[in-house]
């Protein structure tokens, strides 16, 4: 996949998450244990300066402890 497909399949992604979090108003999300080891394991992989602009429906914080 080229840089531009993967840029685009990104900014996909971002507007669904923004539009799920302008749906939710407020409601809390429920992860289960797999969805959370998951984001955890990949996350992780990210620098912190990252997390911290990155749209996300958990809390960096959350994934950093």
């Amino acid at each position: 996949m080229t840089d531009r497909k993967k840029d685009t399949e990104i900014l996909v992604l971002r507007h669904q998450v923004a539009v799920l979090e302008r749906q939710l108003a407020g409601t809390r999300v429920r992860f289960t244990a797999s969805d959370r080891a998951l984001l955890a394991a990949l996350l992780n992989r990210l620098p912190r300066g990252v997390l911290r602009r990155t749209r996300l429906l958990v809390r960096p914080d959350t994934v950093l402890r």
